[in-house]
């Protein structure tokens, strides 16, 4: 396709109270990772953005801790996603470590939006260059829960909850996208085991998976928020590397 997925990345939700996490998903513009495509730039740009090139598509899944985040069985699992913003991105950013001591891994750039760090940020030249725009926006209950959510690579018609367009197509589109990460292995117990060790310990071979509150079994491996993986296990090219192509 015209985009490829470069690396995937767990993520602190600081502003939920721990009550979220999100899965950022880092897609390279380009056919071919780290080589540069006129076409594909031009296709999926944003030509508003004259300082600096977009390089990257960067999604990010928010997901609400609790006794339903996860849904399986027949050994799988499927995460319940309640949010997803899609940005543009140009450059890298080295964050703090969140594991102390822990040689943490560059992100795509991500800081230029009103939306994070309340705007402390976004300034300059490149202000508004991470903007982000939401995909899916599933409706909220009275108790500030998502009462929906999009299981990803689960729900594989054209029905998915608080997608941004209501048109079937768009649905369509948007479970194609999650049965495709889904069958990647982005959602294995294994990466999933990055903030869910016990997940290895539970057996999902028998229909519906129940008991499991991802809240209370959050335990992060050191250096789980701060190191950039792939579906497969293989180690990422670090962003750094394509800053400037």
């Amino acid at each position: 396709g015209d985009l490829t997925l470069h690396y995937l990345r767990w993520l602190r939700a600081a502003s939920s109270g721990g009550k979220e996490v999100i899965l950022e998903l880092a897609f390279w513009m380009g056919p071919t990772l780290g080589v540069a495509d006129s076409t594909v730039r031009t296709n999926y740009g944003d030509r508003s953005h004259t300082a600096a090139t977009d390089r990257w598509i960067v999604m990010h899944m928010h997901i609400p801790l609790d006794g339903a985040t996860f849904m399986g069985g027949n050994n799988v699992l499927y995460v319940g996603v309640r949010n997803m913003g899609i940005y543009h991105s140009q450059g890298v950013y080295l964050p703090a470590a969140v594991t102390r001591g822990f040689r943490q891994g560059y992100r795509a750039e991500f800081r230029y939006s009103s939306s994070y760090a309340e705007g402390e940020y976004n300034r300059g030249s490149l202000r508004d260059y991470n903007s982000r725009t939401d995909t899916i926006a599933c409706p909220r209950s009275r108790r500030g829960n998502s009462s929906r959510r999009w299981y990803v690579g689960q729900n594989r018609d054209s029905s998915v909850p608080g997608s941004a367009n209501a048109n079937a197509d768009y649905g369509q589109l948007l479970n194609d996208f999650g049965a495709w990460l889904h069958d990647q292995g982005t959602f294995s117990v294994d990466n999933l085991a990055y903030l869910w060790p016990s997940l290895r310990t539970i057996r999902i071979d028998n229909g519906f998976t129940a008991n499991i509150n991802a809240r209370d079994r959050l335990d992060p491996e050191d250096g789980a928020f701060d190191q950039n993986w792939r579906p497969d296990g293989d180690a990422p090219t670090d962003p750094w590397f394509y800053r400037n192509i």
